[in-house]
């Protein structure tokens, strides 16, 4: 049975094939290569495919909020429950509890997420530079975005964004996503280089890439239907 793919073409020189959280099945694949010949790769690896999508299947769902008070979030991987305010200041942590304003649901969810990405920018710039330290490896910029499908990317110009919600995850767990990622500013590739490179760094990072993948679904702020 065929597959359905969505393919990005880029100067590599090989096919590679992902299946993302959501269990969509990515291809990348060389820039003037036929499409038959993606569809024949697709095809010959649709075992492979429809086992990593049970897998996917199988795996932790991601948890709706009503962004209602005793709720619980993720910061740095621990649970931390949501209480409100009797005024209306910015969103604070204090301890296991997350304070926010009383505010509709919507304006809630938009405080709370401003409050993540601050978080991110903050906790991502810290680890980025200490493993920046300790390996030599250099990035020039960092963007925190809302993607929902990529846990990091780096640019051509080594600049690498992350998703405001990696730190929900443990700091083990962001560390190798930082490392996965400034190893991308020397190899802009998924080569034998670029994974010695980051398994010399990490030498477990495939246990802590497997918490990600088993998990990640729960690290996000999905809005429970009303």
């Amino acid at each position: 049975m065929e597959q359905e793919a969505h393919i990005i073409r880029s100067k590599r020189k090989t096919l590679a094939m992902e299946i993302r959280p959501d269990g969509t099945l990515v291809v990348r694949a060389p820039l003037r290569l036929p499409q038959k010949e993606i569809a024949r790769f697709v095809q010959s690896h649709a075992a492979w495919v429809e086992r990593k999508r049970k897998e996917m299947a199988a795996r932790p769902q991601p948890v709706r909020h009503a962004f209602l008070p005793g709720e619980a979030f993720r910061f740095l991987g621990q649970k931390c429950f949501l209480r409100y305010s009797g005024g209306k200041e910015l969103v604070a942590l204090k301890g296991d509890v997350l304070v926010v304003p009383a505010l509709p649901r919507e304006q809630l969810r938009s405080k709370i997420i401003a409050w993540y990405r601050a978080q991110a920018r903050l906790v991502l710039k810290q680890r980025l530079d200490g493993w920046a330290r300790k390996t030599g490896l250099c990035y020039s910029g960092l963007r925190i975005t809302s993607a929902k499908t990529r846990w990091g990317s780096c640019t051509g110009k080594n600049v690498l964004s992350f998703p405001f919600f990696l730190v929900m995850a443990p700091p083990e767990v962001i560390d190798s996503v930082v490392v996965h990622e400034l190893c991308h500013t020397r190899f802009h590739n998924h080569s034998s280089q670029f994974w010695q490179l980051v398994h010399s760094v990490l030498p477990d990072y495939d246990a802590r890439h497997r918490w990600l993948m088993d998990n990640g679904l729960q690290l996000r702020l999905e809005e429970a239907a009303q």
